[in-house]
């Protein structure tokens, strides 16, 4: 039986958004060089920790969620990009060990850095998010699309570590679903380590009921 529309637009989706994750771990070495110093081919990973009580009403207790993510940038000119980002939360109440929805999100889009010097960073970013929340009493799906701008102010070392150490990073945006919209801003920081791999923790909050901790680890090339 063939898949209603709506579902096999989203599987497509899906689909080219892990193709441009995985074109980029295979052909780094050729697109290396189409990047600038902040604007690197990378994948990350994260570890999340959410609260959400949009779903629950009265006096019923506030859903706690955990999950990760898995995010990409393919650099396509010097202050272009492509970004593909996936992540999976499991929501479940306080005192009760049953998780009672499952939110997923898959998210495809472009990053331009509009502005940029040697200590702060300018961009803004498109994504076509695609939606899909189960829970107990059934299952929905939607689709939207996501306005971001990031500003960044980088830290650096002294002396012979005269190097990008470090990057407070704000965010702030909006994500227009086709019956709702919703603002979304956020603060975090990310530590370099060298050999490529940094550290980050972010805070994200979504129109004051769903709230998003992520720790996460980065390799640029």
């Amino acid at each position: 039986m063939s898949q209603p529309m709506p579902e096999r637009r989203a599987a497509c989706g899906r689909v080219f958004s892990l193709s441009v994750l995985l074109a980029g771990a295979l052909f780094s070495s050729q697109v290396q060089a189409a990047g600038s110093e902040h604007n690197r081919l990378s994948l990350q990973l994260g570890a999340q920790a959410s609260r959400w009580d949009l779903l629950l009403e009265g006096d019923d207790p506030e859903l706690q969620g955990r999950g990760w993510q898995l995010a990409g940038n393919l650099p396509i000119s010097r202050d272009l990009s492509l970004t593909g980002y996936y992540s999976r939360l499991d929501y479940e109440p306080e005192q009760i060990d049953l998780v009672i929805a499952e939110l997923t999100q898959w998210q495809l889009g472009g990053h331009w850095q509009a502005w940029q010097s040697s200590s702060a960073l300018f961009a803004l970013e498109y994504r076509y998010v695609d939606m899909e929340l189960d829970m107990l009493s059934g299952k929905k799906e939607d689709e939207g699309h996501s306005g971001l701008a990031h500003l960044q102010f980088f830290v650096s070392g002294r002396g012979y570590q005269a190097t990008k150490r470090g990057a407070l990073e704000l965010v702030a945006g909006q994500t227009a679903y086709r019956d709702e919209e919703r603002w979304q801003g956020g603060i975090g920081y990310r530590a370099y380590v060298g050999y490529g791999f940094s550290f980050g923790l972010h805070y994200l909050n979504e129109d004051d009921d769903r709230h998003l901790l992520t720790l996460s680890i980065r390799e640029e090339k």
